[in-house]
């Protein structure tokens, strides 16, 4: 059978992680790295800027769509709404790594990708263009809403509702049944054991609020 042409849309660090799952999981085929500046240099001919993604070149090159390997959640949500402006009914992909385990009853949403040896237990509903990194852990009934990233190695317990626009980072842990307000970043190796309901940059263990940090937005 023959795979479908994709696009990816970024091609920094996190973009070559992300073309190694599509890769791993070989449903696809990537045609073309999108980025927003333009190229001089042009031995990179699977690199185009994003002024030449238009209808004629998806016609041409057959693609059938795209996910968006950017970092930053912000940039994610950025991106999806300029291209959902110039392409009406664009297909973002979902990707998951073969080592990850997606259990029965769980739902990943579209232009999310899942890495190597994630965890997804029951009933857990992860929504669109969201990244659930290496060795991370989100136990049942956890709901993931979009643009949020979750570092490697970070564990979620079960029943936690992390807030759009939510970073979890590497090795964090927050524990069971609480509620993550949106656009919170959770440190690397930080405990949350309450709910947070003032968006804010949160460390230590249990994880309080930088104050410091905060004040110098």
């Amino acid at each position: 059978m023959q795979k479908k042409n994709i696009v990816i849309f970024g091609n920094g660090g996190h973009a070559k992680v992300v073309a190694e799952v599509i890769k791993q999981e070989n449903k696809f085929s990537i045609s073309h790295f999108v980025v927003d500046h333009e190229l001089n240099d042009i031995s990179h001919t699977n690199v185009i800027s994003e002024k030449l993604l238009d209808l004629s070149f998806i016609k041409s090159h057959k693609i059938y769509g795209g996910i968006i390997a950017v970092g930053s959640n912000t940039k994610r949500r950025e991106i999806s709404k300029k291209i959902n402006r110039i392409f009406k009914n664009f297909i973002f992909i979902t990707t998951v790594h073969p080592t990850a385990i997606i259990s029965k009853g769980s739902f990943i949403g579209h232009g999310t990708v899942v890495m190597p040896n994630a965890l997804i237990n029951p009933d857990v509903v992860i929504k669109d263009h969201c990244v659930i990194n290496s060795g991370c852990i989100v136990e049942h009934d956890c709901l993931i809403n979009s643009f949020t990233s979750i570092a490697p190695g970070a564990i979620l317990g079960g029943s936690v509702m992390l807030g759009e626009e939510s970073y979890v980072g590497i090795g964090a842990v927050v524990s069971n049944n609480l509620s993550i307000c949106k656009k919170t970043i959770l440190g690397a190796g930080s405990v949350t054991v309450k709910s947070i309901k003032k968006s804010g940059v949160y460390i230590g263990v249990p994880s309080k609020l930088d104050k410091k940090v905060n004040r110098c937005k």
